[in-house]
């Protein structure tokens, strides 16, 4: 059964239309758009505003907006609207969830970023001890408005940032070449992206309400995310989330590349298409410096680490589930297992789960313990000590099937 997702296109002007009835409407605002609650047509209790940094998306911030409300006297039939980019969406929502065990909520994204991504599918969290949305829960909005005007007044810098999310949708479903027509749309500074912000929350809003608690194919909206949540921890916020999430797209392409699951040519490909839409492609930290961030990633199962590897542009590739199903997806899921940040030798095994997808496993380990398992377990193995190599291994089903290696691959240009 899929979850019901509303995402409402309208002027600001008539948002108050659409807001459910409500004991009182109170509203979380971004101060930089505090202009924006006296012209949505509906009459407010009262409004919050906030600083919508990184630095203040926190429990704390939360405990504030929950003891405002109580001030104001807001009941359990009160409805909450956040308004800003996806710092105030995500404070909002998750405030709402837990005052008073959950009242109702709805957002009004204002910048690129939020439209077609944060504010839309559920996810409500906060920071903790700057490691990305580690405290939070997922409970839909009553609904998304997306509005054309905030986009009218937002900075270049803001834009920019959310290309990255509107580029990485595009690249999991390019349906129509809307990949194509937003690089292009981009590569001009058009601020005419009404339609292709339509088309980007209608792929988030399908994907998420199909799989709203993340098991399966919701985690193909994390392309890129494993390595942009390490980039901002570790530039301890000085690169923001839109630009880190270029950088990690490019990586995770380059990844697949390696693994031999990417056509040839996707990460230059994607590489000068962000370039020439102003993003960054380039990221500044080695693989051993995100190690540590990423063991500690929300998507994180113990030491197990998720990426989604990209197969090409809207090739539609498929996926296997115990070998009995085929699921049209655009990536595989790798599942990564960092046992110690200066990795020299990875590994690829076969994990199957039946979600429609076919999974990785990445065990990294010491060169040097796992030359001495191998000489342990087969006298006769051969053990590259000091040339950092991918081993990959395929297998159709799990069971009773062959195991078929590919030749090493050297990482060395990638993982550093």
């Amino acid at each position: 059964m899929e979850t019901k997702i509303n995402i409402v296109h309208c002027p600001l002007a008539e948002v108050g239309k659409f807001i459910p009835e409500s004991s009182g409407l109170f509203i979380i605002c971004d101060r930089n758009v505090s202009w924006i609650p006296e012209r949505i047509g509906a009459l407010a209790e009262g409004v919050y505003t906030i600083e919508a940094t990184e630095q203040n998306k926190t429990i704390g911030t939360v405990a504030e907006i929950c003891r405002w409300l109580m001030e104001q006297g807001a009941d359990r039939k009160a409805f909450l609207l956040g308004i800003g980019g996806g710092v105030t969406t995500d404070i909002t929502g998750f405030a709402a969830s837990v005052y008073k065990r959950g009242v109702k909520f709805g957002f009004i994204p204002t910048t690129l970023l939020s439209q077609v991504d944060a504010a839309i599918g559920g996810k409500n969290g906060v920071n903790l001890d700057s490691f990305k949305n580690m405290v939070g829960v997922i409970r839909q909005p009553e609904a998304t408005f997306i509005c054309p005007e905030p986009l009218e007044t937002l900075p270049d810098t803001q834009m920019v940032s959310g290309a990255a999310e509107l580029l990485k949708t595009f690249i999991i479903n390019n349906d129509n070449d809307n990949y194509f027509k937003a690089v292009d749309a981009l590569k001009s500074k058009s601020r005419d992206l009404g339609p292709l912000v339509a088309e980007a929350a209608k792929v988030k809003a399908g994907i998420a309400s199909r799989d709203p608690e993340e098991h399966g194919e919701r985690r193909l909206l994390n392309l890129g995310h494993t390595f942009a949540h390490a980039i901002e921890k570790l530039s301890e916020e000085s690169i923001g989330h839109g630009q880190a999430v270029a950088m990690g797209i490019i990586l995770a392409a380059r990844l697949s590349e390696k693994v031999g699951t990417a056509e040839f040519g996707l990460s230059a490909r994607l590489e000068n298409d962000f370039k020439a839409c102003g993003l960054p492609t380039e990221c500044p930290f080695g693989i051993s410096e995100m190690a540590g961030a990423m063991k500690k990633d929300k998507k994180a199962e113990g030491s197990i680490v998720h990426f989604v590897l990209p197969v090409s542009i809207g090739l539609k590739a498929n996926f296997i589930d115990y070998g009995t199903s085929l699921v049209d997806c655009h990536y595989l899921i790798l599942i990564v297992h960092v046992v110690q940040p200066d990795v020299q030798t990875i590994h690829f095994l076969p994990l199957h789960i039946p979600i429609g997808e076919c999974f990785f496993r990445l065990n990294i380990r010491n060169p040097r313990s796992q030359h001495q398992h191998e000489q342990k377990q087969n006298r006769k193995a051969k053990c590259q000590r000091n040339i950092p190599s991918f081993h990959f291994f395929f297998s159709k089903s799990d069971t009773n099937s062959a195991i078929m290696p590919a030749p090493s691959v050297s990482v060395a240009k990638f993982l550093r």
